[in-house]
């Protein structure tokens, strides 16, 4: 500090900096090993968000025991010390599905940031998954005001790094098509799909494959809702042929319901007979069985050549008893947060398109699950 500090810098200030910022050796030591463990914590997000099998919810549950002894971080002067505990319990705890107690975290944890704006320039990338995971939690949370208002804030602007700016604009847009489609604003839908579609091709070979096929995924949704069925197609089939490698396994789960409700909507036998024999060979071998998949799949199968609306709507209610008879279990729940296939069944009973649905529903009040 002394080599390098301006030579108006008085010795009494260096002192006083230096002092706030120095922590002990085994500050140091934990500091490092909270590091590791944010590390696996990330690594374990890239696993699974929700669908989490036995030995993932006992490594989680072992992790958060480890971090309750890093507690005294949170009044450390380091600021990364403090980062690195908050952020694996936040993260830990999302994929543990506390997802109050995780937002509550991760909002202390961007004022922060927000304080101490100059680590934007060495530690971009640690700022910018905060962000990824206010999308999250935000969203499930309902708190969109407060999702929305940490996009838009003026510190986003100091992100000039071309992979970090690339994974921000593509993490907004996630957290801003959830909002709009939650809340039916379906002109501001329309307005953020239609640049993003060529706007995403520029950002694409620098993002990793998660966050490419999500973002495919979330364009796919949007044009499903807005009936731009082929651009649907188009995006769903993009995500799952060229992104599946290393990416969430639930994920393509998701991509293949999602794929045969788009081909039922383009009303072609061929399309739909296609699609369907792979989503149902996929389900087939699929290790990990939920009811709600095969009742929605079997579903759209029955009612694709009935001819008679009675009968389609008979088979429309049976899906979505067995989702009611399910509504605990946490792979539908969150499922159906990333669309509302029973938003979706409903507008077919009654006869009106989806958007017309959720238009109806928002405006009476209805607390909605849609993407």
């Amino acid at each position: 500090m002394v080599l390098f500090s301006s030579s108006q810098m008085k010795y009494d200030e260096l002192h006083t900096i230096f002092k706030k910022n120095a922590i002990t050796y085994a500050e140091y030591a934990n500091l490092i090993t909270l590091r590791d463990i944010y590390t696996e914590t990330i690594l374990l997000k890239r696993k699974a968000h929700f669908d989490i099998d036995e030995d993932l919810k006992k490594r989680i549950a072992t992790l958060l025991e480890q971090i309750e002894y890093y507690s005294d971080a949170s009044h450390s002067t380091s600021f990364w010390y403090c980062h690195y505990y908050y952020m694996s319990k936040a993260t830990l705890l999302y994929i543990n599905n506390s997802i109050d107690e995780s937002l509550t975290l991760l909002k202390l944890v961007l004022t922060k940031w927000h304080k101490d704006i100059k680590f934007l320039r060495t530690g971009g990338e640690f700022y910018v998954e905060l962000l990824y995971m206010i999308n999250y939690t935000g969203v499930l949370q309902g708190d969109y005001d407060y999702v929305a208002e940490a996009f838009h804030h003026p510190c986003n602007n100091l992100i000039s790094e071309a992979v970090q700016r690339a994974n921000f604009e593509v993490i907004k847009f996630l957290a801003l098509n959830k909002i709009y489609n939650k809340t039916a604003r379906y002109n501001d839908v329309e307005n953020l799909i239609q640049p993003m579609k060529t706007a995403y091709q520029q950002w694409e070979p620098i993002l990793n494959n998660d966050l490419n096929y999500t973002t495919n995924l979330s364009i796919a949704i949007g044009c499903f809702v807005l009936e731009q069925f082929n651009d649907a197609m188009y995006f769903a089939k993009r995500a799952f042929t060229y992104f599946k490698t290393g990416t969430r396994e639930e994920l393509s789960a998701i991509a293949q319901l999602l794929l045969l409700l788009i081909a039922y909507n383009m009303n072609s036998s061929r399309l739909f007979d296609a699609q369907y024999r792979n989503t149902y060979s996929y389900f087939y071998k699929r290790k990990k069985k939920h009811p709600f998949e095969a009742a929605l799949v079997q579903c759209l199968h029955r009612t694709f050549y009935l001819g008679d609306s009675s009968a389609k709507i008979r088979e429309y209610q049976k899906a979505l008893n067995v989702f009611e008879q399910n509504k605990d279990d946490v792979v539908q729940k969150m499922t159906f947060r990333i669309f509302n296939y029973p938003g979706w069944l409903k507008s077919r009973i009654q006869r009106t398109s989806y958007r017309q649905y959720v238009e109806n529903m928002v405006k009476s009040g209805s607390n909605l699950v849609v993407i």
